[in-house]
């Protein structure tokens, strides 16, 4: 079972220290606004709470940098026919572990991947780590379904997580799924 509220303040503060030290903000980064410290993320990262990031594909040196903030899984939601480049070597090379859960689309957007996603992630529920796809959009589609199935949210809580996960034109099949029962 996932619990999308854990206090992860430890990961934070190594992430911070990390990032001082490792200089790692050297390429174009961003602050994002749902993480009120002053770390830069790579632009394509979103870090969504403590120790918990979101991403459309990450380049190879968002990965690198991803690593320098002390994460330590990489779950992919992609195909790996989707990338042109062996994303699992580089995260294995860089001491990460790798999941693949490949979601292929919209179809793969169903409460059996969401639950398998909130299982991979509370298996790793005590470190820092990354989950994406191509835009963000299906990792915020089943997150919001696991809000909903999982953690029994309501449909606007679920909703509203799966947006700060990065949920996009997902959303009415993600509203269809929490309202079927």
């Amino acid at each position: 079972m996932i619990n999308l509220h854990n206090a992860r303040a430890l990961s934070v503060a190594f992430a911070t220290i990390l990032t001082v030290l490792t200089g790692c903000t050297n390429h174009q980064t961003t602050t994002h606004e749902s993480h009120p410290s002053e770390i830069a993320y790579p632009a394509s990262i979103k870090h969504v709470e403590n120790g918990m990031y979101s991403a459309s594909q990450p380049s190879q040196s968002d990965l690198r940098a991803l690593k320098a903030l002390g994460v330590k899984t990489v779950i992919s939601l992609r195909n790996p026919a989707e990338i042109d480049w062996d994303e699992a070597a580089l995260v294995s090379e860089l001491g990460m572990q790798f999941i693949n859960l490949p979601v292929a689309g919209a179809a793969g957007v169903n409460e059996e991947n969401a639950r398998e996603l909130a299982r991979l992630i509370g298996q790793h529920d005590d470190e820092p780590l990354l989950v994406h796809c191509g835009s963000g959009n299906r990792v915020g589609a089943l997150m919001a379904t696991a809000a909903n199935k999982v953690d029994q949210q309501d449909a606007e809580t679920s909703i509203a997580i799966g947006k700060k996960w990065g949920m996009t034109t997902l959303e009415p099949k993600v509203r269809w799924l929490i309202e079927s029962e």
